[in-house]
């Protein structure tokens, strides 16, 4: 798969009414692959970023701004994962596996722009706001313009300039991925070598998503 959450709230942040609301997918950050501590095995994991139009912040620096909330998956297109369900779901029909094979799994930036129907609940103190469902929009209703630009990040295609824009912590997080990893060490191998105009510029930055 090319690519592919929950939403935390903390200190006096009030976190997205419950219930279905409108959204738009904006944003999709690949967080490369990670050991998986409880599972033994490493797992590529990624976060898809949706906008709530209609459903605004009240308070703070981004009032009158509409939600974010994001939800973050395992890249696999086996049948029984979650980020199949939630694709086949959001796109009203069941998708086919070889056809997947056949395309090196589902192209996730294919996702930006396109409106959903989500449906939002809260943990149980109240203080983080998840995303139980992704639907299509009912026949007949229709999502605001997006609002916040559109963005993707992937290692694959790695772009300094946009590493730039995560947050610190998401950057850190992703320093830590097998892909980084093995992008690093190979620009740093080009650097011993003189590589030239060919290398990758802004791996050794000190950027702190």
């Amino acid at each position: 798969m090319s690519l592919h959450t929950s939403n935390a709230g903390g200190g006096d942040f009030k976190p997205c009414p419950e219930g279905m609301h409108l959204a738009r997918c904006f944003k999709i950050i690949d967080l490369g692959t990670h050991m998986i501590p409880q599972f033994g095995k490493e797992a590529h994991k990624a976060r898809i970023y949706f906008e709530l139009p209609k459903t605004l912040m009240a308070e703070g620096e981004m009032a009158g701004q509409p939600f974010i909330l994001n939800k973050q998956y395992t890249l696999s297109h086996h049948e029984k994962s979650i980020l199949r369900i939630d694709l086949q779901n959001w796109y009203g029909k069941r998708f086919d596996t070889k056809g997947l094979d056949a395309a090196g799994g589902f192209d996730l930036a294919k996702l930006l722009g396109r409106p959903a129907l989500i449906n939002v609940v809260h943990s149980e103190d109240g203080k983080f706001a998840n995303i139980a469902s992704i639907n299509p929009l009912p026949e007949g209703m229709e999502c605001p313009p997006q609002v916040y630009p559109s963005f993707i990040f992937t290692l694959e295609d790695f772009n300094p300039v946009d590493f730039a824009k995560l947050s610190t912590k998401m950057q850190e997080h992703i320093k830590k991925s097998g892909e980084y990893i093995k992008l690093h060490t190979e620009r740093s191998v080009d650097s011993d070598h003189g590589a030239g105009d060919d290398r990758v510029d802004g791996l050794d930055s000190d950027i702190p998503f």
